[in-house]
C-alpha cells in the first residue's frame, strides 16, 4: 500500500508537470489524457510498446485519447517516466 501511495503521487506530479491530465488515485493505476498537450494516445501507446512498456488503451471504454498506467515496481516506473519524456520531446 505504501508503494502504491508513494508512486501514485510521484506519477501524478510527473504528469502534471508535463500538462497531461490525470486523476488523483488511491488504487494501483492512473488514467492519463493527452488532449491538453494535443498528442495522440495511440501513437504514444505504440511508441511505449516498442520499448516494452505496455499501457492499456481506453478507447474500448469510450474514454478517448487516454491510456491507463498501472503502477509497477520502482524500476518500471522510472523507465516509464524516462521513455515518456523522450517520446514527448521528439
Amino acid at each position: 500500500i505504501l508503494h502504491i501511495r508513494k508512486w501514485s503521487k510521484k506519477l501524478y506530479d510527473f504528469f502534471q508537470e508535463l500538462n497531461i491530465h490525470t486523476n488523483k488515485t488511491s488504487v494501483n493505476f492512473l488514467l492519463i489524457n493527452f488532449d491538453k498537450i494535443k498528442k495522440n494516445s495511440k501513437k504514444i501507446f505504440y511508441a511505449l510498446a516498442k520499448k516494452g512498456i505496455l499501457l492499456r488503451q481506453m478507447d474500448v471504454y469510450s474514454i478517448k485519447n487516454s491510456l491507463r498506467v498501472t503502477i509497477g515496481n520502482n524500476k518500471e516506473n522510472l523507465r516509464l517516466i524516462s521513455e515518456l519524456k523522450k517520446i514527448l520531446n521528439s
